[in-house]
């Protein structure tokens, strides 16, 4: 096997498992989570509303920034 294909074959490699690695983000709306990757994001919502006292819950997941499962619980 050539030098460069196992050197493109290592570099697709480790592009693969970065991007796969998630940051895992709290927004102050309540409780809300969101776990970022460079390849996807999943976002768990647990909103606070002052005015009526109660949640929202919900779950959206993003691949390559499309969106594939949106699920808004009130």
């Amino acid at each position: 096997m050539n030098k460069t294909v196992k050197i493109l074959r290592f570099v697709a490699a480790l592009f693969l498992i970065l991007g796969l690695i998630p940051i895992k983000l709290h927004y102050k709306d309540g409780g809300s989570v969101c776990y970022k990757a460079i390849l996807y994001e999943v976002t768990k919502w647990h909103q606070l509303f002052d005015d009526l006292g109660g949640y929202n819950n919900g779950l959206q997941i993003k691949i390559l920034g499309l969106v594939i499962y949106d699920k808004y619980f009130k």
